[in-house]
């Protein structure tokens, strides 16, 4: 994947909403900022050898998603799967992403490293306080709070803009 940029900005157009009575606690139903089409994102964090490197991968029911072969590579770096993770990390650490395709490059920014599906590399840093404020107003909740970590209200919806 080259062009990891553009995908960022492309899943940050998507509505992310995680799915409530879902089986895997981390499955997300994610509505497409252009199409408008739904699609069901399957994420799964695991660590990656020895050290402080993480995984977090996903699968996507969108064409994409369905392209990837099965077995080890049947994980997906679509926009889908960028927009379900940012999401995740949000509600769960209060952290925002940034794309790379080279570890190299992400490893100099000395952030926290999570490896994704199809070569994007994931950094992540704590949000700032604009961005938890611009979320809790998309939440309904008062902005004032956002120093706080975020607590999404199960099965609601969240429109991510920058």
């Amino acid at each position: 994947m080259r062009n990891t940029k553009a995908l960022y900005a492309k899943s940050l157009t998507h509505e992310v909403m995680p799915i409530p009575t879902a089986r895997q606690a981390l499955q997300f139903k994610v509505k497409s900022g252009g199409s408008g089409r739904h699609y069901v994102v399957n994420l799964l964090e695991q660590h990656v050898g020895r050290g402080p490197f993480r995984s977090i991968t996903g699968t996507c029911t969108c064409p994409w998603g369905n392209t990837r072969s099965s077995g080890k590579h049947f994980v997906s770096g679509c926009s889908h799967v960028i927009a379900a993770v940012r999401f995740w990390l949000i509600d769960q650490y209060s952290l925002t992403i940034s794309c790379w395709t080279d570890i190299v490059d992400a490893v100099r920014q000395h952030k926290a490293i999570l490896r994704s599906g199809d070569g994007i590399v994931l950094t992540a840093r704590p949000a700032s306080k604009l961005q938890k404020a611009t979320q809790a107003l998309a939440t309904g909740l008062d902005p004032r709070d956002a120093a706080l970590p975020v607590q999404w209200p199960r099965g609601k919806s969240v429109l991510f803009k920058s």
